[in-house]
């Protein structure tokens, strides 16, 4: 799902906003580059600082087996 802008509120995400409408969750992930957020953050300010974009990523998933 692709988002158009991520909902902030009290300083916590709350969900997103896509071309369907409002989207509620609890977390959201946000797998992009750092200076993008200012498109996706409505009236909330990313802090400015130096960005160093990084040549890869490696995600990983711990799951409870119980």
């Amino acid at each position: 799902m692709k988002g158009e802008e991520i909902i902030v509120g009290n300083q916590e995400v709350k969900g997103i906003k896509t071309v369907t409408g409002i989207e509620k969750y609890d977390k959201v992930i946000y797998n992009g580059d750092y200076p993008t957020l200012n498109d996706l953050i409505k009236d909330t300010k990313v802090p400015d600082k130096i960005y160093q974009p990084s040549t890869g990523c490696v995600m990983m998933y711990l799951l409870d087996p119980s």
